[in-house]
């Protein structure tokens, strides 16, 4: 059924479609109708496809938001922290760098490490994030795990929370330069096909975010609360 999630995923199968029937997919994939009757029932699980008595199998979801919303939910009522979505982020980039670095042609390397090559200075921080988001969202695709790539886009919904909420009061100008190194550092490893290297890279761009982000929270909400202060003290003079 990966064909068919990759359909759903590239737009060729939309919400509302309809399935081939069970004989034409098992013609198609060489299998028996009980695979396919077994994988349809799997998507159903998912939320992905709703069957029909009578009439067929429709297409009710895509992958991501199947399983984005659950576990997006899941999350802020279990009081995730950004610290765990990193924890995550770099367990699945380390493992999809290490795939990359063994089967992928030395093109594939080029084409997403030319996405690290821009210049921050001067681009807008919406246009930022959107450009570090693109570079590693291409790294994630070129992973030959599906169930990997529907995880980190989850990830990636609940990087975008934290944006929101915590990136336009907590960045520094100076992070542009980090940032920017820590994408050449992975090319790096990555051309030279040196997996210890690329974890390095991988765990060093990213453990650091949380507590470096949770200490700015910390020192903004520190100097309003000193701010409030100061104004009061200036109402009762």
């Amino acid at each position: 059924m990966d064909d068919v999630l990759d359909q759903i995923n590239h737009g060729q199968l939309q919400k509302g479609d309809k399935l081939p029937t069970e004989l034409c997919l098992a013609t198609k994939f060489d299998v028996s109708r009980t695979c396919v009757r077994e994988a349809i029932k799997s998507l159903e699980a998912m939320g992905i496809v709703q069957s029909i008595q009578g009439s067929g199998s429709y297409i009710t979801n895509t992958p991501e938001l199947s399983i984005n919303r659950p576990i997006c939910a899941l999350f802020a009522l279990s009081n995730g922290t950004l610290e765990n979505v990193l924890d995550l982020r770099i367990v699945l980039e380390t493992e999809v760098c290490r795939d990359i670095i063994r089967s992928a042609s030395d093109a594939e390397i080029a084409r997403v490490c030319a996405l690290a090559d821009y210049d921050y200075i001067g681009t807008p921080l919406d246009q930022q994030s959107v450009l570090d988001s693109q570079f590693h969202n291409a790294l994630m695709h070129m992973s030959h795990n599906s169930l990997i790539k529907y995880i980190y886009t989850t990830l990636a919904s609940l990087m975008d929370i934290y944006r929101e909420r915590v990136l336009e009061k907590t960045w520094r100008r100076d992070e542009n330069a980090l940032t920017r190194a820590g994408h050449f550092a992975i090319c790096q490893a990555l051309k030279d096909r040196d997996e210890a290297a690329a974890a390095d890279a991988i765990y060093n761009h990213l453990a650091l975010i949380g507590p470096y982000r949770k200490c700015l929270i910390e020192q903004n909400e520190e100097d309003e609360k000193i701010r409030q202060f100061q104004e009061v003290s200036y109402e009762n003079i």
